[in-house]
């Protein structure tokens, strides 16, 4: 990879079930920066970034991120960076339905498992304004039935052709939420 590289988690819990060598974020970081030489940003070969708006896996990502970066490389280890922010199509604000590791914009889902957060959405697209770089290397998306949207406040980045590879969760029961974001008929921060 030339220039500024960036790997980009939407949803990316680490949760406490999990160690910190199963951590999606830090496992495809340290695949991608064996692939590449010094970077353009600080001589980080790739940029990690992960979205995770829920607190309580906010906190246990953040725990497992740095109980991992001691297996990095000393130069890789200030290229990480972890945003109590949701992903979305729209920059604002929403509620967030459910708990920890069962929580969705998509009250249908989880909105009876208690806890209502509200929480700061970002589009990849205003993220990318503000943040830069040459390519997004690889974007995972796992957001228990919220994809459209992030697909949606991304479409900067996809006419530009500025994402290599995505990863990207996707049921059968969220076809509904699908079928209605791309007709317009969901509302702001709510899937279906």
């Amino acid at each position: 990879l030339n220039g500024t590289a960036w790997l980009v988690d939407v949803g990316a819990s680490c949760g406490s079930d999990d160690t910190p060598s199963s951590c999606f974020l830090l496992e495809a970081f340290s695949a991608l920066a064996a692939t590449g030489s010094e970077g353009s940003q600080g001589g980080c070969p790739v940029r990690a970034l992960g979205f995770e708006p829920e607190p309580k896996n906010f906190l246990e990502t953040s725990a497992a991120i740095h109980a991992g970066l001691s297996a990095l490389q000393p130069r890789d280890r200030g290229c990480f960076e972890l945003r109590q922010q949701a992903v979305s199509s729209f920059s604002g604000q929403a509620v967030l339905h459910g708990r920890a590791h069962w929580a969705s914009f998509a009250v249908q889902y989880y909105g009876s498992w208690g806890g209502h957060t509200a929480v700061q959405t970002v589009t990849l697209d205003d993220w990318w304004a503000a943040a830069g770089g040459d390519i997004v290397a690889l974007l995972k998306v796992d957001v228990e039935g919220h994809e459209a949207q992030v697909l949606e406040g991304m479409q900067h980045l996809l006419r530009q052709r500025r994402v290599l590879v995505v990863i990207m969760e996707y049921s059968l029961n969220w076809n509904a939420g699908f079928r209605a974001a791309y007709r317009g008929d969901a509302p702001r921060g709510e899937t279906g």
